[in-house]
């Protein structure tokens, strides 16, 4: 295990307009043989053998000048249409009963922190397959008043891609079919391209189009 970047942090604090504060997590470790993979960096991304148990550390911490009381737990997660879904509240699934917490809850002080552990255990009759879930950090406003006021409850993940099997790790590739330039409903040029995952885990794809060549503004 390695210490994980700062740039572990993109990306993960709750969705805020700027300047306010949030509740936020991070990975503190990323295995070694994993420095090469962006993904390893925000997330707990990992191939192991059934029967293996192996544990993460991540910090919860709030940018906020009051205290924070956080919730802590695994929950189920998917993927549906080409997206990682999340599954309400606390609904289990496999991959989420195996993943235990050194605590439950953290109480952060004005703009605090506080190490997590996470303990992954796969039972050693567990199939071959990838699984998918997340460890939640969730804030909840004071519950409905009398007035039936509305209690918000917001909160932030770390996704979890548990490959499990004998051997090596299965591949993950893809390639890009057919690029067909198109034109958005307002008339604004746009570019559309149809990408295959051709291996056998997962992706999570981001990339960046150049052109050249072409006519001068």
């Amino acid at each position: 295990m390695i210490g994980a970047p700062s740039a572990a942090d993109t990306g993960r604090r709750q969705s805020r307009p700027d300047g306010e504060p949030v509740v936020g997590v991070r990975l503190l470790e990323i295995p070694a043989n994993r420095v090469d993979d962006p993904r390893s960096h925000a997330f707990i991304v990992d191939h192991v053998n059934p029967g293996t148990t192996f544990t993460r550390r991540f910090e919860v911490y709030s940018t906020s000048p009051k205290p924070q009381r956080v919730r802590l737990y695994a929950a189920a997660a998917g993927i549906k249409g080409s997206r990682f879904t999340f599954a309400p509240a606390q609904t289990p699934n496999e991959l989420s009963s195996w993943i235990t917490l050194n605590r439950s809850a953290a109480d952060l002080p004005a703009r605090g922190r506080a190490p997590i552990k996470a303990t992954i255990a796969v039972p050693g009759w567990a199939t071959a397959a990838e699984r998918y879930a997340v460890i939640w950090a969730e804030v909840a406003s004071a519950a409905p008043g009398p007035k039936g006021n509305i209690a918000l409850v917001n909160r932030v993940g770390i996704r979890t891609y548990l490959d499990v099997g004998p051997g090596g790790e299965p591949p993950s590739d893809f390639e890009i079919g057919e690029i067909v330039p198109q034109r958005t409903d307002d008339g604004q040029p746009k570019i559309v391209a149809t990408v295959s995952n051709t291996g056998k885990r997962a992706i999570d794809l981001d990339g960046r189009l150049s052109l050249s060549e072409g006519p001068v503004p």
